[in-house]
Protein backbone atom coordinates (compact mmCIF):
# COMPACT_ATOMS: atom_id res chain seq x y z
CA UNK A 1 0.00 0.00 0.00
CA UNK A 2 1.45 3.25 -0.67
CA UNK A 3 0.62 6.37 1.27
CA UNK A 4 -2.40 7.51 -0.80
CA UNK A 5 -4.24 4.16 0.06
CA UNK A 6 -3.33 4.93 4.02
CA UNK A 7 -4.40 8.11 3.79
CA UNK A 8 -7.40 7.06 2.34
CA UNK A 9 -8.03 4.12 3.91
CA UNK A 10 -8.20 6.78 7.37
CA UNK A 11 -10.93 8.93 5.48
CA UNK A 12 -13.17 5.61 5.39
CA UNK A 13 -12.36 4.92 8.80
CA UNK A 14 -13.95 8.02 10.34
CA UNK A 15 -16.63 7.53 7.67
CA UNK A 16 -17.75 3.98 8.59
CA UNK A 17 -20.79 2.86 10.69
CA UNK A 18 -20.11 2.02 14.17
CA UNK A 19 -21.55 -1.62 13.55
CA UNK A 20 -19.52 -2.04 10.41
CA UNK A 21 -16.32 -1.30 12.66
CA UNK A 22 -17.68 -3.52 15.33
CA UNK A 23 -18.61 -6.08 12.94
CA UNK A 24 -15.37 -6.05 11.07
CA UNK A 25 -13.53 -6.73 14.43
CA UNK A 26 -15.47 -9.41 15.17
CA UNK A 27 -14.57 -11.25 12.16
CA UNK A 28 -10.96 -10.15 12.82
CA UNK A 29 -11.13 -12.06 15.95
CA UNK A 30 -12.75 -14.79 14.38
CA UNK A 31 -10.25 -15.24 11.80
CA UNK A 32 -7.23 -15.08 14.37
CA UNK A 33 -8.98 -17.97 16.68
CA UNK A 34 -9.70 -19.74 13.59
CA UNK A 35 -5.76 -19.55 12.04
CA UNK A 36 -4.75 -20.38 15.46
CA UNK A 37 -7.45 -23.46 16.50
CA UNK A 38 -5.97 -24.73 12.51
CA UNK A 39 -2.25 -24.60 13.92
CA UNK A 40 -3.21 -26.11 16.90
CA UNK A 41 -4.64 -29.17 14.93
CA UNK A 42 -1.13 -30.24 14.38
CA UNK A 43 -0.45 -30.96 18.27
CA UNK A 44 -3.40 -34.00 18.26
CA UNK A 45 -1.88 -34.70 14.76
CA UNK A 46 1.19 -35.28 16.43
CA UNK A 47 0.09 -37.20 19.17
CA UNK A 48 -1.32 -40.03 16.96
CA UNK A 49 -5.10 -38.82 17.50
CA UNK A 50 -5.94 -36.52 14.22
CA UNK A 51 -5.22 -37.15 10.56
CA UNK A 52 -4.18 -34.05 8.20
CA UNK A 53 -5.67 -33.59 5.18
CA UNK A 54 -2.61 -33.30 3.23
CA UNK A 55 -1.75 -36.70 4.39
CA UNK A 56 -5.02 -38.46 3.90
CA UNK A 57 -5.00 -36.58 0.20
CA UNK A 58 -2.32 -38.73 -0.38
CA UNK A 59 -2.72 -41.84 1.08
CA UNK A 60 -6.24 -41.76 -1.27
CA UNK A 61 -4.15 -40.90 -4.45
CA UNK A 62 -1.21 -42.77 -4.01
CA UNK A 63 -0.38 -46.47 -4.39
CA UNK A 64 -0.51 -48.85 -1.64
CA UNK A 65 2.92 -49.08 -1.19
CA UNK A 66 3.82 -45.36 -0.70
CA UNK A 67 0.94 -44.54 1.66
CA UNK A 68 1.73 -43.00 4.60
CA UNK A 69 0.87 -44.00 7.88
CA UNK A 70 3.72 -42.55 10.41
CA UNK A 71 5.04 -45.74 11.83
CA UNK A 72 8.84 -45.48 11.79
CA UNK A 73 9.54 -49.14 11.43
CA UNK A 74 7.21 -49.44 8.16
CA UNK A 75 9.56 -51.00 5.95
CA UNK A 76 8.73 -52.40 2.40
CA UNK A 77 10.81 -53.66 -0.46
CA UNK A 78 9.52 -50.73 -2.73
CA UNK A 79 8.62 -47.30 -2.62
CA UNK A 80 9.30 -45.10 0.84
CA UNK A 81 10.68 -46.97 3.33
CA UNK A 82 11.23 -46.37 6.92
CA UNK A 83 12.69 -42.70 7.99
CA UNK A 84 11.58 -41.37 4.40
CA UNK A 85 8.32 -42.45 5.05
CA UNK A 86 7.94 -41.34 8.72
CA UNK A 87 9.40 -37.96 7.72
CA UNK A 88 7.23 -37.03 4.66
CA UNK A 89 4.24 -37.99 6.87
CA UNK A 90 4.91 -35.54 9.44
CA UNK A 91 5.71 -33.22 7.10
CA UNK A 92 3.30 -33.68 5.10
CA UNK A 93 1.08 -33.27 8.25
CA UNK A 94 2.16 -30.44 9.57
CA UNK A 95 2.45 -28.30 5.67
CA UNK A 96 -1.50 -29.44 6.03
CA UNK A 97 -2.53 -27.53 8.82
CA UNK A 98 0.35 -24.24 8.08
CA UNK A 99 -2.01 -24.90 4.70
CA UNK A 100 -5.19 -24.75 6.27
CA UNK A 101 -4.38 -21.96 8.81
CA UNK A 102 -3.12 -19.38 5.86
CA UNK A 103 -5.92 -20.29 4.15
CA UNK A 104 -8.37 -19.27 6.72
CA UNK A 105 -5.98 -15.84 7.80
CA UNK A 106 -6.30 -14.82 3.67
CA UNK A 107 -9.86 -15.33 3.86
CA UNK A 108 -10.71 -13.95 6.73
CA UNK A 109 -8.86 -11.09 6.64
CA UNK A 110 -10.38 -10.04 2.64
CA UNK A 111 -13.70 -10.84 4.12
CA UNK A 112 -13.58 -8.15 7.49
CA UNK A 113 -12.01 -5.93 4.39
CA UNK A 114 -14.99 -6.29 2.39
CA UNK A 115 -17.62 -5.81 5.24
CA UNK A 116 -15.20 -2.89 6.62
CA UNK A 117 -15.36 -0.81 3.38
CA UNK A 118 -17.85 -2.67 1.01
CA UNK A 119 -17.60 -4.41 -2.02
CA UNK A 120 -17.93 -1.70 -4.10
CA UNK A 121 -15.14 -0.04 -2.31
CA UNK A 122 -12.92 -3.24 -2.05
CA UNK A 123 -12.86 -4.08 -6.08
CA UNK A 124 -11.54 0.10 -6.16
CA UNK A 125 -9.12 -0.94 -3.41
CA UNK A 126 -8.05 -3.95 -5.48
CA UNK A 127 -7.98 -2.32 -9.02
CA UNK A 128 -5.48 -0.31 -7.58
CA UNK A 129 -3.61 -2.46 -6.01
CA UNK A 130 -3.26 -4.91 -9.62
CA UNK A 131 -2.40 -1.05 -10.85
CA UNK A 132 0.17 -0.72 -8.77
CA UNK A 133 1.61 -3.74 -9.39
CA UNK A 134 1.78 -3.47 -12.91
CA UNK A 135 3.57 -0.14 -12.84
CA UNK A 136 6.34 -2.00 -10.49
CA UNK A 137 6.26 -4.39 -13.07
CA UNK A 138 6.71 -2.42 -15.86
CA UNK A 139 9.78 -0.77 -14.01
CA UNK A 140 11.24 -3.68 -12.96
CA UNK A 141 11.02 -4.71 -16.61
CA UNK A 142 12.80 -1.02 -17.80
CA UNK A 143 15.69 -1.89 -15.29
CA UNK A 144 16.64 -5.09 -16.18
CA UNK A 145 16.52 -4.36 -19.60
CA UNK A 146 19.06 -0.98 -19.42
CA UNK A 147 20.81 -4.16 -16.63
CA UNK A 148 21.54 -6.26 -19.83
CA UNK A 149 22.21 -3.43 -22.04
CA UNK A 150 24.74 -2.07 -20.03
CA UNK A 151 25.83 -5.56 -19.50
CA UNK A 152 25.96 -6.33 -23.18
CA UNK A 153 28.07 -2.57 -24.11
CA UNK A 154 30.81 -4.06 -21.26
CA UNK A 155 30.90 -7.48 -23.13
CA UNK A 156 30.86 -6.02 -26.29
CA UNK A 157 33.98 -3.77 -25.30
CA UNK A 158 36.07 -6.69 -24.34
CA UNK A 159 37.06 -5.10 -21.18
CA UNK A 160 38.85 -7.48 -18.88
CA UNK A 161 39.61 -6.64 -15.05
CA UNK A 162 43.08 -7.71 -14.70
CA UNK A 163 43.32 -6.14 -11.31
CA UNK A 164 41.56 -8.91 -9.57
CA UNK A 165 44.53 -11.37 -11.06
CA UNK A 166 46.77 -9.07 -9.96
CA UNK A 167 45.81 -8.56 -6.58
CA UNK A 168 45.29 -12.31 -6.08
CA UNK A 169 48.88 -13.27 -7.15
CA UNK A 170 50.25 -9.89 -4.68
CA UNK A 171 48.02 -11.64 -2.28
CA UNK A 172 49.67 -14.68 -2.63
CA UNK A 173 53.11 -14.00 -2.59
CA UNK A 174 52.40 -11.59 0.61
CA UNK A 175 50.81 -14.58 2.17
CA UNK A 176 53.73 -16.81 1.68
CA UNK A 177 55.98 -14.62 2.54
CA UNK A 178 54.90 -13.94 5.62
CA UNK A 179 54.25 -17.85 6.71
CA UNK A 180 57.37 -18.60 6.04
CA UNK A 181 59.35 -15.75 7.11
Amino acid sequence: MNQNDHQHDAEAMVSLSPVRQKLAALIGLATAVGTLYALWLSVPFFQGHAESPLVAEWNYLAPVSLQLNGSFDAVHDWGLAGMSRWFLFYWLGLMGYVFAAGAIMATGNQIERIVLVGWAEYLKERQSAIEAEARDARLEAARERRREQRLARVRAAGVKDEGTTVALVVGAIVAVWLFWS
